[in-house]
């Protein structure tokens, strides 16, 4: 597949770089509202644009969280009755954590749906309440549910995560009621796991790149013998395997988002291989980086550990290693058998 960035992308991912750079966490909504909208009909370019703005998420230092946002934006431009529900208060989606193993239950009353069950969601450090948008099943059908963080029936418990601006919420809900409304059918399971993996794969390239771009920076100014440090050959070599490791990374993840399926969402298989790879990638460059520059590296006022710890987040979510592996697995198979018919 031969692709390139046109101008206009480019000049997308110079601005999303430095509006992330700028900005303050407190202003991510916004940030993601003038940046990208979800078109109700996705182009050519939406999904690529996307992951662009999600690897200059990943490329600044500030907790921002684009894969989340973008799929709940790309949630409720394809699906209207949703919106009103997404706008009346804030949400987290549960997807991120659940992947398209964790349904829960559910079962039909009257006018209402009853929800029982378990399920982790990340959530901003300082949320206490608002609502989850979670996988649920019911009679072989699958909805997306909105269901609150909070009130009767609704119990939360947090736990601290290696990010410290993200909290691990375990929600037991014991018969909670919620409306019709706030229940969709939703058939496009996998097309969301897909787009986050994607989205998840493009913020891990931005921290690659970070990555790389402050280790360079140390090895030109960082001196030791009376010369830069780049000009040891481990060092230089170490920074050599990076930039291999950032660029075979940003092929894969620029190649799944050029292509979509005709829901605005990646191949399901493309998608998975790319969070194979990256998820095997991105944790070698940062823990190099982390040998380069020594304790420094390690201060809790500097940078580095604060994308070490986005990069062990990001690499857990999205469905396991074993349901991914089984995507790819999968549609080798159908390939294999799809030759074998011919």
């Amino acid at each position: 597949m031969h692709f390139t960035l046109g101008s206009d992308l480019v000049a997308l991912r110079e601005h999303a770089l430095k509006t992330f750079r700028d900005a303050a966490p407190s202003a991510e909504h916004s940030l993601y509202d003038d940046l990208w909208a979800a078109p109700p009909v996705p182009d050519d370019d939406s999904l690529l644009r996307a992951a662009l703005i999600a690897e200059a998420a990943g490329a600044s230092s500030g907790p921002f969280h684009p894969g989340e946002r973008i799929a709940l934006a790309w949630i409720a431009a394809r699906h209207p009755g949703l919106r009103p529900v997404l706008e009346s208060a804030p949400h987290v989606l549960a997807a991120v954590c659940q992947g398209t193993d964790g349904a829960l239950e559910i079962r039909r009353g009257a006018a209402t749906f009853a929800v029982d069950g378990t399920f982790r969601v990340l959530a901003p450090d300082t949320a206490t309440a608002g609502n989850a948008l979670v996988l649920a099943a019911h009679r072989r059908r699958r909805f997306l549910v909105s269901v609150p963080l909070a009130g009767r029936g609704v119990q939360v418990t947090a736990s601290r995560t290696v990010q410290p601006d993200r909290q691990l919420l375990t929600v037991t809900l014991d018969q909670v009621g919620i409306p019709e409304q706030q229940a969709l059918s939703w058939d496009a399971e996998r097309a969301l796991v897909s787009l986050g993996q994607v989205l998840a794969a493009a913020e891990l390239l931005g921290i690659m790149q970070w990555t790389l771009d402050a280790c360079v920076d140390r090895a030109r100014s960082r001196e030791q013998f009376g010369r830069p440090i780049g000009a040891f050959q481990s060092v230089a070599h170490t920074c050599a395997d990076m930039l291999c490791a950032v660029e075979l990374s940003r092929s894969m993840v620029y190649a799944a988002a050029a292509r979509h399926d005709g829901s605005g969402a990646p191949e399901a298989h493309t998608a998975a291989v790319t969070r194979i790879l990256l998820r095997h990638e991105s944790l070698p460059v940062l823990t190099e980086a982390v040998q380069l520059f020594g304790a420094d590296g390690l201060r809790w006022s500097g940078d580095l550990h604060r994308q070490l710890r986005r990069c062990q987040v990001l690499r857990s979510l999205w469905g396991t290693p074993a349901s991914t592996t089984d995507d790819v697995i999968e549609y080798l198979r159908g390939q294999a058998a799809a030759a074998a018919a011919q």
